[in-house]
């Protein structure tokens, strides 16, 4: 009877994913649908290899029929290859006597290089009021006799 009580009645229906019928059926499909898939993977493989073999041709410079016996490339280009330069116009505007002359300025504007510190934070020129008090900030300078015995300490 099955061992789970009541009637085992799936073996029977058509619809039963594990009948023996439905289990050829759907390896058939499958068995299908890769061989499809295969096909159209080798017809793209096919027109991807012409359309290479195409550029490839282009780019000698010979044509698929006028190719001669001897494998010999066609005449080479008549443009030759050469470097490309993106920033020429920068690079001659930086070169101009002006602009040398500005470049040294500001390079005198920032003053001695040997001054500065490589980390901002120890460099003595961003403390709070830089140049305008003495050496400490009133806050951090000690007191003077006289105004510790008006403080009572």
């Amino acid at each position: 009877m099955g061992g789970h009580g009541g009637l085992n009645i799936l073996p029977q229906k058509r619809w039963n994913v594990y009948n023996r019928d439905n289990r050829l059926k759907v390896a058939q499909d499958e068995a299908k649908a890769k061989k499809q898939e295969d096909e159209a993977r080798e017809r793209y493989e096919q027109a991807e290899r012409e359309h290479r073999h195409q550029l490839l041709v282009k780019r000698a410079g010979t044509s698929e029929e006028g190719r001669s016996g001897d494998g010999l490339p066609g005449e080479p280009s008549a443009a030759p290859l050469e470097h490309i330069n993106f920033w020429k116009e920068e690079e001659t505007k930086l070169q101009h006597p002006e602009n040398e002359k500005e470049q040294r300025d500001a390079a005198k504007r920032r003053g001695n290089p040997d001054f500065y510190t490589s980390d901002a934070k120890f460099d003595e020129r961003f403390a709070l009021a830089y140049g305008l008090v003495g050496d400490k900030p009133w806050y951090a300078q000690s007191l003077q006799p006289e105004q510790r015995q008006l403080r009572g300490a």
